[in-house]
């Protein structure tokens, strides 16, 4: 939890894709339960840590390819559900006093909706 707090973790993209290959030799495809760890470990830090990347697509094609695609859907919805259900979006969750989320995270959506801004604006000259 202290790395995806930090954000330290964008920095290492390989280190993200070394881990999302190691999970992908642990998961079995045909067995429709994972361990309680493995679990933590997808909802906890690899899932919330890919907003983190910059626009990236490896890295998401890594965690999708190696990882999420084997999962059976409830357990991928839960994933996603778990990931992005950290109320608050942007300055809201800064005004809203106690913060949910890291703040690399916050800083990470951002950027993203300032450089979604740049585009849209580009796309309707």
């Amino acid at each position: 939890r202290a790395i995806v707090s930090s954000g330290s973790v964008a920095s290492h993209p390989i280190l993200y894709c070394q881990l999302c290959r190691y999970l992908s030799s642990r998961i079995d495809s045909s067995n429709q339960k994972i361990s309680n760890a493995l679990y933590s470990l997808l909802s906890e830090f690899l899932v919330p840590s890919l907003s983190l990347f910059p626009n990236n697509p490896n890295i998401s094609s890594e965690l999708w390819k190696n990882v999420l695609c084997k999962l059976p859907y409830p357990v991928r919805y839960s994933l996603y559900q778990a990931a992005w259900k950290q109320g608050g979006q942007e300055k809201a969750a800064l005004r809203g006093g106690k913060t949910t989320k890291a703040l690399p995270n916050i800083q990470s959506e951002i950027q993203t909706g300032l450089s979604t801004r740049y585009l849209l604006k580009r796309m309707s000259k």
